[in-house]
């Protein structure tokens, strides 16, 4: 103490530098949203291009097309386009339409508008759970960092996926902030929204209907009636509306196998448990805390559907997207706990968190040594020349008539071509028994369609095509690879 005109003064104050970890901490955050900011970049310039970003997108866009004109949605799962999809996000695609005439890219604009739903929901989730700033903001990066690195097929591409994982995921939010039976209510409604969207995102839904039976038998009623109420709502609407091929559509046939399953999984998480499952286990350590509980339950609902899922045929990554939104939470869910730990280390486990999140991200990258973040030049130079390159595609379909038939179908949409077969679709029902092949072959011997446009030879391109139909292709169809820029085949007939 001091004595200053008189008076004793104690000491001042005396504020402390930040600690070198909680610096650290920040300074990794903000290199991680510069590299997400750059990353994303790239993607937003990648969906104002006319290349296909993933095979679905041109499928999507027929279907939003159909929807925009009040064309049939559903037909026979044995028809030459085959509808497996619920029907929402073809309209809400079909509304974006009226400002942006082109499907494709109408549907891009609404997944973008989906994805940045998505990681608020993520933000506004752990918020409700309690957690501060900084740990809301990683998990969200953290999943996208994961998207990115592993899935960029799925980022800004014309496909549900995004939409109906922001209405769940907004239903997970409102039930955490609105903590009464109306909460439940509206929570269960956006839930049911999000399954007629993509009715394979079961994650959500049951681990929300867990956790309020655990949590609050009021709420748990509210919402389990609610989301049985509007499921069967919109099944009768949807019977109503679109007829009795809504269903038969829903359960289009898919081969399915254990060992698909088994690669899938694996394949997914091998480069990402080293580093997520430190955090992950932090979050769910102390199970008296409620909102570990329903991170666990998410997860382990996101584990269970995504290895179910991945054993069809033609599911990707997509089908552990709610897993790893989970596992995303529950490492942002850690760093928010950690706060309650000893002064002196938590800023360092904080840190060491952090790092490890990054690391699972790098190493879902190099895994693929393909991230755009990695390789910015050479991506840029592959998208400008494949613009070319389906430019010239689309270009040469434009000048045929109907009917012609495109691995990728968005060039046939880009061409004006109707939507003639959808070739994925098909050949799951050949294989499965489940439709009879003979009509499908006797119409490629005559010659049906005007093309058959492939973005590799026949045996490489569609390999899960019976050899009775590429047997009829090979014969009746003759290869021309044109000149570059364009090296889709043309398969025309002789």
């Amino acid at each position: 103490p001091r004595r200053i005109g008189g008076a004793r003064i104690g000491r001042l104050p005396v504020f402390p530098a930040p600690p070198r970890a909680a610096t650290l901490e920040r300074g990794l955050l903000l290199l991680g949203v510069l590299a997400l900011a750059v990353t994303y970049a790239l993607f937003a310039w990648r969906s104002t291009l006319r290349v296909p970003i993933d095979y679905n997108e041109g499928w999507n866009a027929y279907f939003a097309s159909f929807a925009a004109r009040g064309a049939p949605l559903y037909k026979s799962p044995c028809a030459d386009i085959a509808n497996n999809y619920p029907p929402l996000s073809f309209f809400v695609v079909a509304s974006a339409m009226r400002a942006i005439p082109d499907a494709v890219f109408a549907g891009r604009a609404v997944a973008w508008l989906a994805l940045a739903a998505v990681a608020a929901a993520m933000a506004t989730i752990l918020r409700a759970g309690g957690a501060d700033r900084a740990a809301s903001a990683f998990a969200p990066m953290l999943f996208l960092g994961w998207l990115a690195a592993r899935a960029p097929s799925y980022v800004g591409a014309d496909d549900p996926e995004m939409l109906g994982h922001a209405l769940t995921l907004a239903g997970m939010a409102l039930v955490l902030r609105a903590r009464s039976p109306r909460g439940a209510v509206a929570a269960a409604l956006l839930v049911a929204a999000g399954l007629f969207t993509k009715h394979s995102l079961l994650a959500v839904p049951l681990a929300l209907a867990a956790w309020l039976f655990l949590e609050d038998r009021r709420r748990f009623r509210a919402y389990a009636v609610t989301l049985a109420l509007a499921g069967a709502a919109g099944l009768v609407a949807c019977r109503l509306a679109f007829g009795p091929d809504f269903v038969a559509g829903l359960l289009t046939p898919r081969v399915w196998s254990g060992a698909r399953a088994v690669r899938q999984t694996l394949g997914t998480l091998k480069p990402l448990l080293p580093a997520v499952a430190a955090p992950a286990a932090l979050a769910v350590g102390r199970m008296r805390d409620r909102m570990a509980r329903l991170l666990l339950l998410y997860a382990g609902f996101g584990l269970a559907v995504g290895v179910l899922g991945s054993a069809g045929e033609g599911v990707s990554y997509n089908a552990f997207f709610d897993l790893l939104i989970a596992v995303s939470l529950c490492a942002g869910h850690a760093l928010s706990r950690l706060r309650e730990a000893v002064k002196l280390t938590a800023p360092r486990l904080r840190a060491l968190g952090v790092a490890l999140g990054f690391v699972a991200v790098a190493a879902a990258a190099l895994d693929l040594a393909s991230a755009p973040a990695l390789l910015v030049l050479p991506w840029v130079r592959e998208e400008r020349a494949a613009a070319l390159r389906d430019a010239a595609t689309v270009a040469r379909l434009r000048a045929l008539p109907d009917p012609a038939v495109c691995q990728q179908l968005s060039l046939c949409y880009w061409a004006g071509r109707a939507f003639a077969v959808d070739l994925f679709n098909r050949a799951e029902g050949f294989r499965t028994g489940r439709c009879d092949a003979a009509g499908f072959i006797a119409r490629i011997r005559a010659g049906g369609f005007s093309a058959i446009v492939l973005d590799a030879p026949l045996a490489v391109a569609q390999p899960w095509l019976s050899p009775p139909v590429r047997a009829a292709i090979r014969d009746r169809y003759t290869a021309i690879r044109p000149a570059a820029p364009q090296p889709d085949i043309f398969l025309v007939p002789r």
